[in-house]
C-alpha cells in the first residue's frame, strides 16, 4: 500500500511543480463541464422558442352559404393564427408558400382549400364530406421542426373541428327553444285535436252501425235514408273539422320529431353525466384511501360526505333518464329497448349498493375501526364504481342500437299514419255527395242503395281503422309528456354545445418536479462529459509510472493502482466541477441535493475504473474500447429517448451498460428519489465497475505483449 501512495504523491508532485503540466491538468479539468454545459444550456427550453419557428399558410377558401348565412372557415381560421404567437405564422400566396418551403425559407406550409368552408357544412346533412386541410414539410430543414409542425397542424385542425361543432349545435338548440316556446303556447290546441279525433271516431261507430242495419233490415232501408240524409250534414262538418285537425297534427308532428331528437340528446346527455360523476367518485376513491393510510379522520369523513353527495347527483340525472325513456317506451315503437331500462335499474342498485358502503365506512369511522379495516370497504366501494364504469359502456352502446331506433320508428310511422288519414278523409267528403244521392232516390231503389250502403259501410270501416292506430299512437301525449318536450327545448344552447363539441376536459398533473426540458437532459450530458473527462485523460497522460524499477519490490500492480489514483482525482474534480455548474450556473435544482452530488462521484470512481483498466490493461486497444463503449452508451443508455423507440440491439445491450444506472441515478436525484430503485441503481453501477476491476488480473500477462505493440507502432513512425 505505501508504494501504491508513493507512486500517487510521486506523481502528483510533479504535476503541481512543472507548470505546463499544471496549466494542462487544470484545463483538463475544466474541459469535460464546459461540454457538458453548452449542450444543456443549447437544449434548455427550446419549446419556449416555437414562435420564430416560420410556418407558411395559404388560404384560398371560397366560403359558402350555410342555413341562409355567408360564412367562411378559412378567413376565420387566419383571424385566429394572426393572435396565435406560438409558431412564426406566414400568410402567403400558393406559389410564395410552395416555393418557400422548397426552399427551406419555411419549415412547413399548410393550405387551406378552395372548398374547405363548403365540405364543412355538409356535416350537418345526409351526405357528409370530410374537409382536406393540406400540410407540406421541409423534412430536410431539420427533423425536430416538422415534429413540432406536425404537433401545430393537429391541434389547428382539433380547434377547427370544436368550434364548428360548438356553433351547429348552438344554433340547433336556438332552433328548439323556439319550437319549445312555440309548443308551450299551443299545448291547448294540441289537447283539443286529440280529442276531436276520439269523438270523431266515436261517431263513426255510430254511422256504420245505421248502414249495417240498413243493410240487413231493407224493409226500415227508407226510415234509415232519412236518418243518413239528416245526419250527412254532420259527418261533412266533422270531416272537414277533422282535416283542419289533421293538417294542425302534420305541424305538431313536425314539432314531436324534433322534440324526440332533441330527447334523444338529452338522454346522451345524462349518460355522459353520470360516466363524469362516476370519474369522479374513482378519483375520491384514490383520495379516500391516501386520507385513511394518513390516518385524518376529519378528512376522510368529509371526503365520504362529498362521494355521497356525487352519488345524489347520479341517482337524479339516472331517474330522470327513466323519465325520458319512458316517454320513449310509450310510444310503442315496436323497439324493444328493455336494455336501457334495465341498465339505468342496474345502476340505480349500484348507486345504493355505494351508499351502502359508505354508510359502513362512517359507523366504522365513527367507531374508531383500524385503517385496514376502512381499506378494505373502500376497495368494495372501488369494485362497485368499476360495475358502474362497465354498465355505463352498455348502456351508451344500447342507447344507440334501441333507442335512436325506436324513436325514428316512432316518427316515421306517426308521419305516414297521418298522411294516411288525410287520404282517407278526402275519400270520404267524396263519398258523402253519394249518400245524399243515395238517400233521395233511395225509395224507389233499395236494392241499389243497400249497395252503395254497404260500400260506404266499407270504406267508413277503413278509415275508422286509421283513425283509432292514430288515437293509439296519440295515447302518451299528455300534460307530463308535453312538459318533458317542452324543459329538453328549453335548455341552454351555449351550454349545452360547448359539452358537445367538448364532452371531456383532461386534467394534467405532474408525478415528478420535471420543469423545463434542460433539466431532463442534464443527466445524460453530465454523465457523458465525467466519461469524456476520463477518456481525455486517458488520451493525455500516461498509465506508466517513470521510474517504478526504481522502487523497491514495486510491481506493476503498485503501478497501476498508484497511477489509477491520479486519474481518480483528476476525475472527482472534473465531476464536482460539472455538478456544481449544473446547479449554480445552469439553475438545476435536484430534489436531492446530495444523492445528486453521491451520484456525481460514484459515477467518476466507477467510470474511471473502467477506462483506466481498459487503457492500462490494452493500451490504445483499450482506448478504443473506452470510446466504441461510449458511442453504443450514447444510444442505448436510454439518455435522450425512451430506450422502447430504439432499435432492438441498443434494447438488448441496455441493461449492462453504466451509462444507464448513471443516468438513472441522477434523475431520481433532480425529480425525487425512490429509495428501492436508487439503491438498485447504485448497486448495479458498482457491479458493472467491479467486473471491469477485474481486468486487472490479465495486467501482467498481457504487459510483454503490449510493449511490443507499443514499439512497433513507434517503428511506423506515426
Amino acid at each position: 500500500m505505501k508504494k501504491i501512495w508513493y507512486i500517487y504523491i510521486k506523481d502528483f508532485k510533479r504535476i503541481v511543480e512543472n507548470k505546463v503540466a499544471l496549466v494542462t491538468v487544470l484545463i483538463l479539468c475544466t474541459i469535460p463541464s464546459l461540454y457538458a454545459w453548452i449542450n444543456i444550456k443549447a437544449c434548455w427550453d427550446p419549446y419556449s422558442n416555437t414562435g420564430n419557428l416560420p410556418v407558411a399558410v395559404v388560404n384560398d377558401d371560397r366560403g359558402t352559404s350555410l342555413e341562409g348565412k355567408d360564412i367562411n372557415v378559412g378567413a376565420k381560421i387566419i383571424e385566429e393564427l394572426k393572435k396565435d404567437n406560438s409558431i412564426s405564422w406566414q400568410f402567403v400566396d400558393q406559389w410564395q408558400g410552395n416555393y418557400g418551403v422548397n426552399e427551406g425559407k419555411y419549415y412547413a406550409l399548410i393550405e387551406i382549400p378552395s372548398d374547405f368552408s363548403s365540405s364543412l357544412a355538409t356535416l350537418v346533412t345526409l351526405n357528409p364530406k370530410k374537409p382536406d386541410i393540406i400540410y407540406r414539410a421541409n423534412e430536410k430543414a431539420n427533423a425536430i421542426a416538422t415534429k413540432i409542425t406536425a404537433v401545430v397542424k393537429d391541434k389547428l385542425t382539433k380547434k377547427i373541428t370544436t368550434n364548428f361543432v360548438q356553433t351547429v349545435n348552438k344554433e340547433a338548440f336556438t332552433f328548439l327553444n323556439s319550437l319549445g316556446g312555440e309548443l308551450q303556447t299551443n299545448k291547448a290546441e294540441i289537447f283539443q285535436i286529440r280529442d276531436a279525433m276520439n269523438y270523431t271516431s266515436e261517431n263513426i261507430d255510430k254511422t256504420i252501425k245505421l248502414i249495417n242495419d240498413s243493410t240487413d233490415h231493407a224493409v226500415s232501408l227508407e226510415n234509415y235514408l232519412y236518418k243518413v240524409k239528416n245526419t250527412l250534414p254532420v259527418l261533412s262538418n266533422q270531416i272537414e273539422n277533422l282535416q283542419s285537425a289533421t293538417v294542425s297534427g302534420k305541424e305538431l308532428i313536425g314539432i314531436t320529431q324534433s322534440a324526440l331528437n332533441s330527447l334523444l340528446t338529452n338522454c346522451k346527455n345524462n349518460v355522459m353525466e353520470i360516466q363524469v360523476i362516476n370519474s369522479k367518485n374513482q378519483m375520491l376513491i384514490a383520495e379516500l384511501k391516501n386520507i385513511n393510510n394518513s390516518s385524518i379522520r376529519n378528512q376522510l369523513k368529509e371526503k365520504s360526505s362529498e362521494y355521497s353527495s356525487n352519488l345524489n347527483k347520479m341517482d337524479k340525472i339516472s331517474n330522470g333518464a327513466m323519465t325520458y325513456y319512458g316517454v320513449i317506451d310509450s310510444l310503442k315503437s315496436g323497439k324493444d329497448i328493455s336494455k336501457i331500462v334495465n341498465k339505468l335499474d342496474k345502476n340505480n342498485e349500484l348507486v345504493k349498493a355505494q351508499r351502502n358502503i359508505l354508510n359502513s365506512i362512517s359507523k366504522s369511522i365513527d367507531s374508531g375501526a383500524p385503517s385496514k379495516d376502512i381499506n378494505g370497504l373502500l376497495d368494495s366501494l372501488s369494485q362497485v364504481s368499476n360495475e358502474v364504469t362497465a354498465n355505463l359502456i352498455q348502456l351508451s352502446n344500447s342507447f344507440y342500437s334501441e333507442g335512436v331506433s325506436a324513436v325514428n320508428i316512432t316518427s316515421n310511422k306517426i308521419m305516414d299514419k297521418s298522411s294516411m288519414a288525410n287520404n282517407i278523409l278526402e275519400g270520404t267528403k267524396i263519398i258523402i255527395p253519394q249518400l245524399n244521392a243515395l238517400a233521395s232516390f233511395g225509395i224507389a231503389s233499395t236494392e241499389v242503395a243497400s249497395k252503395q250502403a254497404g260500400d260506404t259501410a266499407t270504406k267508413l270501416q277503413k278509415f275508422q281503422s286509421s283513425l283509432n292506430e292514430l288515437n293509439n299512437k296519440t295515447k302518451g301525449i299528455n300534460e307530463d309528456s308535453i312538459n318533458n318536450m317542452i324543459s329538453i327545448m328549453g335548455k341552454n344552447p351555449e351550454s349545452i354545445s360547448n359539452f358537445i363539441a367538448s364532452p371531456i376536459d383532461v386534467k394534467e398533473e405532474e408525478v415528478y418536479k420535471g420543469g423545463v426540458f434542460g433539466v431532463g437532459i442534464t443527466p445524460f450530458y453530465t454523465v457523458l462529459a465525467i466519461w469524456v473527462g476520463v477518456l481525455l485523460a486517458s488520451t493525455i497522460l500516461s498509465t506508466e509510472f517513470k521510474g517504478l524499477e526504481n522502487i523497491e519490490g514495486a510491481t506493476l500492480i503498485h503501478e497501476h493502482f498508484g497511477k489509477m489514483l491520479i486519474f481518480l482525482t483528476i476525475s472527482l474534480i472534473q465531476g464536482i466541477i460539472i455538478s456544481i455548474g449544473d446547479v449554480f450556473i445552469l439553475g438545476v435544482v435536484p430534489e436531492s441535493l446530495g444523492l445528486f452530488m453521491f451520484m456525481t462521484i460514484l459515477t467518476s470512481i466507477v467510470f474511471t475504473v473502467i477506462i483506466f483498466t481498459l487503457d492500462s490493461v490494452l493500451g490504445n486497444v483499450g482506448k478504443a474500447i473506452a470510446v466504441i463503449i461510449m458511442v453504443i452508451q450514447i444510444a442505448g443508455a436510454g439518455g435522450l429517448y425512451p430506450i422502447q423507440t430504439n432499435p432492438k440491439f441498443f434494447q438488448i445491450v441496455n441493461p449492462y451498460l453504466p451509462f444507464t444506472y448513471s443516468i438513472l441515478g441522477f434523475r431520481e436525484a433532480i425529480a425525487g428519489p425512490q429509495i428501492h430503485n436508487t439503491v438498485v441503481d447504485i448497486l448495479i453501477l458498482l457491479l458493472l465497475g467491479f467486473g471491469f476491476f477485474l481486468l486487472i488480473l490479465f495486467k501482467k500477462p498481457f504487459h510483454k505483449l503490449l510493449h511490443f505493440f507499443h514499439g512497433e507502432f513507434k517503428k511506423a513512425g506515426l
